[in-house]
């Protein structure tokens, strides 16, 4: 579960960007239709079903969809569709692209989602693929504004559904004091009292729920406020340093490197 949870806490400032939509339809197929996908799925796809059901046979896990679920396909996947033997298989179908392919990949994003409300979700399908249908102006953008809203709530309900948000509670009073001062010295004893807790005892919840240590959270944010400092191109690397919470720029341009795989310099570059 904790490794679940650092990837959920990655996610904070990760960019779901949907680049492209090549593919919104609603279809019908009949009882026992069946469709391979031998070669790699080129995109990400989402299906929501509408009335009966379909088996998946994704990479060796077998998947019943019916009414009123989600299902996620990921890029470069392989399966196979067989449509129920006693009804039609009705669904709408969305496939798209991301400009980080491995955002999904840190959830992970379930194969198969029944949601908490599917009638919004139906919605929102529907109007997606009936504006990518009629293709009026500026339909694309639309349609990835809807997708985008889409994938914001799936991730949501995920998150909520791994975390406890009992103690989430109980250690807010800490969270809420690195995300105000994450840019000064913070010790782990004064946020342990912020929680009427013992050190050590802070130090196992939080990374219970967050799946990182309290330290690595303050990084992440610190790293975080680096790369807005960064891409705003108003300050140098020393005052990017100074300005989210390190101590020296050499110390910056390391905990940088191996947070993100790249120099602050060249970070810089590519924004």
């Amino acid at each position: 579960m904790s490794e679940q949870i650092a990837n959920i806490t990655a996610l904070i400032d990760s960019d779901l960007a949907v680049t492209a939509i090549t593919l919104a339809q609603e279809r019908n197929r009949p009882p026992d239709w069946q469709l391979e996908q031998r070669e790699a799925r080129p995109q990400h796809g989402l299906v929501f079903v509408l009335e009966g059901g379909a088996l998946y046979q994704i990479g060796g896990e077998n998947l019943t969809v019916r009414q009123n679920e989600i299902l996620y396909l990921p890029r470069g996947s392989r399966y196979l569709t067989r449509a129920n033997a006693r009804d039609p298989y009705h669904f709408l179908v969305v496939s798209f692209q991301l400009a980080a392919d491995d955002v999904l990949a840190q959830l992970p994003m379930p194969n198969q989602m029944r949601p908490a409300n599917p009638g919004a979700y139906q919605h929102l399908f529907r109007e997606l693929v009936q504006r990518w249908q009629h293709k009026e102006i500026l339909y694309k953008l639309k349609c990835q504004a809807l997708l985008a809203d889409i994938l914001h709530q799936l991730i949501q309900e995920i998150v909520a559904k791994r975390v406890d948000p009992a103690l989430l509670d109980r250690l807010q009073p800490a969270v809420s004091l690195m995300d105000q001062q994450y840019t000064q010295a913070l010790s782990i004893d004064d946020l342990a009292h912020q929680c009427h807790l013992s050190t050590a005892h802070f130090r196992r919840l939080f990374r219970k729920a967050y799946g990182l240590s309290p330290q690595q959270y303050i990084q992440n944010l610190r790293i975080g406020k680096a790369k807005d400092l960064i891409r705003s191109e108003l300050y140098s690397m020393s005052e990017v340093a100074a300005r989210s919470g390190f101590g020296n720029i050499y110390y910056f341009s390391r905990v940088f490197r191996q947070a993100t795989g790249m120099p602050p310099s060249t970070y810089g570059r590519q924004v």
